[in-house]
Parts: C-alpha cells; sequence; structure tokens
C-alpha cells in the first residue's frame, strides 16, 4: 500500500502510533510531505527513527527549508570572536523568524548531538525532494508541500518558492494534488475540487491525518 501524511512536527510518538494503525510494513511506501521538524517535542528523534526506513520518502517543507538555511552554519561553535563573520544580518533576521515559528526545539535537540549526527542529519534533511508524482489506480496524484503557486507542464519546471510557503487552489488537470502546510479546519483529511488536504493540525491539538492511496481510506491518530 502507499500511504501519504504530512506536517509531523516534531510529534514522534503519534507518527508512531500511526505506522501501528495501519501495520505499516516493508511492502509498504510511506511519503511524508514535509514540515517533520519544529514546534513539537521531538523532531531530531523523528528524523533519526524516519532514517531507518528506505520505504519512507520524505519532502521538504517550509520549516526543512528554514532550518537548513541556517543549521550548517550552526554547526560552528559560535563564539564572540566569530559570531559576526559566521551569522550574516539576513542570516539573524532568518534565525529570529524561524525560532518564532517554533524552530527552539529543533535547535536546541540539534545542538546537542555529537558532530557525526549533526553532519548525518543535515544530509538526510538535504535529501528531502521537493515534489513526487504518483500513479495509483489510473489515477495521478502529485504530492507537495503547501500546493503549487502556478499550473505548468511538467513538475521539474517547478522551484522551492513555488511549492511550500503558501496554499493555493491551483488544479491540474487529470491530476490530483495531494498537500499539507495548512490544517483543515475539521481535523479531519478533506477532499476539495481536485486537491486532498492532509494537514489535520496534529502539534495543534487536532489530528494526525493518514490517507491510503489505493483505497482513498484516511485513518488519523488524536
Amino acid at each position: 500500500m502507499i500511504y501519504v501524511m504530512s506536517d509531523l512536527h516534531g510529534c514522534f510518538k503519534q507518527f508512531k502510533r500511526a505506522l501501528d494503525l495501519i501495520q505499516f510494513s516493508e511492502n509498504d511506501l510511506l511519503y511524508v510531505l514535509g514540515d517533520v521538524i519544529d514546534r513539537g517535542p521531538e523532531s531530531i528523534e523523528l528524523l533519526n527513527y524516519m532514517m531507518m526506513f528506505d520505504n519512507i520518502i520524505p519532502l521538504i517543507g517550509n520549516h526543512e527549508v528554514m532550518a537548513m538555511s541556517l543549521l550548517p552554519k550552526l554547526c560552528t561553535e559560535i563564539t564572540e570572536n566569530n559570531y559576526d563573520s559566521t551569522l550574516t544580518e539576513d542570516d539573524m533576521i532568518s534565525l529570529e523568524h524561524w525560532m518564532h515559528d517554533g524552530g527552539h526545539t529543533t535547535l536546541e535537540q540539534f545542538q546537542k548531538l555529537e558532530r557525526w549526527e549533526m553532519e548525518m542529519i543535515l544530509e538526510y534533511l538535504d535529501e528531502f525532494s521537493l515534489i513526487e508524482e504518483v500513479k495509483v489506480n489510473h489515477q495521478t496524484y502529485v504530492l507537495v508541500h503547501a500546493g503549487l503557486l502556478q499550473k505548468v507542464d511538467c513538475i521539474d519546471q517547478l522551484r522551492v518558492e513555488d511549492c511550500v510557503f503558501a496554499s493555493t487552489s491551483v488544479t491540474l488537470e487529470n491530476k490530483m494534488i495531494v498537500c499539507g502546510h495548512t490544517p483543515t479546519s475539521s481535523e479531519v483529511i478533506e477532499f476539495d475540487n481536485g486537491q486532498i488536504h492532509i494537514d489535520c493540525g496534529c502539534v495543534f491539538g487536532g489530528q494526525l491525518g493518514i490517507l491510503c492511496l489505493n483505497t482513498l481510506e484516511t485513518f488519523h491518530v488524536k
């Protein structure tokens, strides 16, 4: 079976419960549509766990974009003597924005890692794909974090800024867009005019939604 979920935000316990709920096995495939990290309590533990599975395919979300713009630089120990050469003024603005958006939990956990563990996490994050196209039962699904800002003939034309920062109502002919990013008001997976919205607001007290593409069955973990 092929499953999709999104916006885990460090909710490691709920993620493991979701895998148990769908009886996830080596014969299944799971796409995680971005925002694995930040806000929740166990971002680094979640990344380390996901890393062990060849059949879990992570996509990049806006929180990974923010983290990856800063974490490589923050691997360098910052002191009074080098802080002004390690982080630019723009970096400091980005850091403040990331912290305000829930990045402090990820950064605190990251800084406790050994250097080799940091590098392993960064390598894994760098492998997150931007967009995936999956065909199941004669239906093509376009998997992306936030939706598409524009219609395109080929998904290879899309850039990060087209896919991860803003939810939109853009649809594609003969294709179904599956996205997260903006929690559904009902706290369950919603099907709406060429789009399937699967972020059910887990980290905000909602649910973690799981969609099976083979059957379109939905599962939810409180």
